[in-house]
């Protein structure tokens, strides 16, 4: 069954992703469906934030932040903007990129990049012509018409629940979202037939691989929240070095065992939703005991103060051309 593809509904699938919003599970669905035709053709909103809060049920001083939890929280990245700034200035949040280049010229100075006034872009920033053009270059890359009904955005419903804190970790199945598989029991009259005993069997066997799959999952979300318990507690702002092959030999299982069961689990943490394949990240060879993901989040932190490769690379005991490689793989 999880390799039957979902032809999905955009409204459908939109309004699963504002229903599991933190803060909204008590909102009627009907109102769900409501804050779903606030939505304009291109995602953008079409009215205030004040009769979206009205709309939910909550009361108007709450407008802005549940118009911005909205845009924080559904895929595509970009809708409920109120322009098209704002629907390029929600992406690169999403994305880390608060502060950038980009970011400081979509949200400062839109209408002289709107009017083509490179120049005075220039002056009133004090950037060279090639700061500039990488920053509009950013820009370009961002979708400007994230279009729900053009490309639905997929629902996830999280199996795992996964706590994390400075003391450890927990992880449990949550039920409620998984289907339940019951065999049911027959008179013996019928039980004794060939063929019912056969297909008694059968069940038995199917609800035997459902049991082993969860204890699978549950295994392996287990071992990859221990091993990145800092970054799902919010003490790291990026999971540490951890690959495949350490979960596999950890747990004796096949690696692609473990790709199969982290590709296709979903679990509510304490930072949102998220894949468990999100947990994992490739170390540097230069320094095993930093991840991938460390290190471009260290490189957009030093590239909002500034910093040059080299700095960042002395600092971090790794070559420059490292920091280099990542920064254009990044588009900083």
């Amino acid at each position: 069954m999880e390799d039957i593809a979902d032809p999905g509904d955009p409204g459908r699938d939109l309004s699963h992703q504002i229903a599991f919003l933190p803060g909204l599970a008590s909102v009627p669905r009907r109102n769900i469906e409501m804050i779903c035709d606030c939505l304009g053709p291109a995602g953008r909103l079409t009215c205030s934030a004040l009769e979206l809060a009205e709309i939910a049920g909550f009361g108007p001083e709450y407008g802005e932040e549940l118009l911005r939890a909205l845009q924080d929280w559904v895929d595509p990245p970009g809708l409920f903007a109120r322009d098209l700034s704002d629907c390029l200035a929600i992406q690169l949040r999403r994305s880390g990129e608060e502060g950038s280049d980009a970011w400081l010229l979509i949200t400062g100075a839109s209408d002289l990049l709107e009017d083509g006034r490179a120049e005075e872009i220039q002056r009133r920033f004090g950037w060279p012509a090639q700061r500039l053009e990488r920053a509009v270059a950013r820009l370009g890359r961002l979708d400007p018409f994230p279009d729900f009904s053009r490309d639905a955005a997929p629902v996830v419903i999280p199996e795992l629940l996964i706590e994390a804190n400075e003391q450890g970790v927990s992880v449990v199945l949550l039920k409620e979202n998984l289907p339940g598989i019951r065999v049911k029991d027959i008179s013996e009259d019928v039980a004794y037939g060939s063929v019912f005993r056969r297909l008694r069997q059968q069940a038995c066997g199917v609800e035997a691989e459902y049991r082993r799959r969860m204890e699978t999952r549950l295994a392996v979300g287990l071992d990859l929240a221990q091993r990145q318990r800092k970054f799902l507690a919010g003490l790291d702002k990026a999971p540490g070095p951890c690959v495949l092959s350490d979960i596999a030999k950890a747990l004796s299982l096949h690696p692609a065992t473990v790709h199969r069961t982290t590709s296709r689990t979903w679990c509510s943490t304490p930072i949102g939703t998220i894949s468990l394949g999100a947990l994992f990240s490739r170390p540097l060879n230069s320094r095993p005991d930093i991840s991938v993901a460390q290190l471009r989040c260290a490189i957009r932190s030093s590239s909002l103060r500034g910093k040059s490769a080299a700095a960042l690379g002395r600092e971090l005991n790794i070559p420059s051309r490292t920091v280099r490689w990542h920064r254009s793989r990044m588009g900083l």
